[in-house]
């Protein structure tokens, strides 16, 4: 018996496992845009960024911790694909990002049971169910990584993905760095252009 409850413990933990799915990313690029040989890259923040570039990049819901964070992770992601990191002027590409974010609700209405009351003849049955919602209040965060031509100061290519975000109170900082590593990569894998289906 002990067998047969831990063998249908351990495939629920595995279809649970299963359920946890990578962010889904949509793209967009200028389709005349040579990218080709594009391997010189500097990551600024989004205040830099709008420094150098002239133009503002700073969207709503960022803060200079989760800025470092983003910028460190970018970094670190380019690097691991073979792109150079150089300052501003040497750069074949600016890259940059910015954060929004937005409250949701989730609800969930389902039945904890189902009976059927005294029958008093054959056409005078009732059946009943027991109905309950959870409502779960929560925030999605958007993150959008762009690819600007330093030159013609336009942009050329932006990734972005949304996710739901810890909560505020609960995040640890390990919890926050693994959830910038999984969305950064995420959008970092669809760059450039034709690197997997977009």
């Amino acid at each position: 018996m002990n067998r047969i409850l831990t063998l249908l413990l351990l495939g629920v933990c595995i279809t649970l496992a299963g359920c946890e799915s990578a962010p889904k990313v949509s793209t967009d690029y200028n389709t005349a845009y040579d990218f080709a040989g594009k391997k010189r890259l500097a990551v600024l923040d989004p205040e830099t960024a709008m420094a150098v570039l002239g133009k503002p990049v700073l969207g709503p819901g960022m803060n200079g911790l989760m800025s470092r964070r983003l910028t460190k992770t970018i970094e670190k992601e380019l690097q691991a694909r073979g792109y150079e990191l150089v300052l501003a002027k040497q750069a074949d590409m600016i890259v940059t990002f910015f954060v929004t974010s937005r409250n949701k609700t989730q609800v969930n209405s389902y039945n904890n049971g189902f009976g059927y009351r005294r029958c008093w003849d054959a056409y005078r049955c009732a059946a009943f169910a027991s109905p309950q919602v959870d409502v779960k209040n929560y925030t999605e965060g958007t993150l959008f990584i762009d690819f600007i031509d330093p030159k013609e100061k336009m942009l050329e290519w932006r990734g972005v993905t949304s996710k739901r975000l810890p909560s505020k109170a609960n995040a640890s900082i390990s919890e926050r760095d693994k959830l910038a590593a999984e969305v950064v990569g995420a959008i970092l894998a669809k760059y450039p252009p034709g690197a997997s289906k977009n």
